[in-house]
């Protein structure tokens, strides 16, 4: 992440803060026995959107894991994020990631709260 940042590679470091995001909530919900809330019937996992809406509803010692602001926020670094890996035709600049790294920073902070 560190290098895509220091050689202006928004698409790379969009697609890194996404990756970054759903693996902290996956992390979260696994280690506080909650894992099952984001499968479906047939086992596979529900998508970034519905797991950052799950974080906002579901609470670990009566707080939510992600505070319904911050989840609403993170619909733009979600964009971006997807965008970059999905549009060919995208192309993420740095500065559109910076409008959206202070909600990011808060989710991860929120999510980290929470790992045991």
């Amino acid at each position: 992440l560190n290098i895509s940042f220091t050689y202006d590679c928004g698409n790379s470091s969009a697609f890194l803060l996404r990756k970054i995001l759903e693996k902290a909530i996956f992390h979260v919900l696994a280690n506080n026995g909650k894992i099952d809330l984001i499968k479906n019937q047939d086992g596979t996992f529900y998508g970034l959107e519905a797991m950052i809406n799950l974080c906002s509803k579901e609470k670990i010692n009566n707080s939510p894991i992600l505070l319904p602001k911050t989840a609403k926020e993170l619909s733009g670094m979600k964009f971006l994020g997807d965008s970059a890996a999905h549009d060919y035709l995208a192309d993420v600049e740095l500065r559109d990631i910076n409008h959206q790294l202070s909600f990011w920073t808060m989710a991860i902070k929120q999510l980290t709260h929470y790992i045991k």
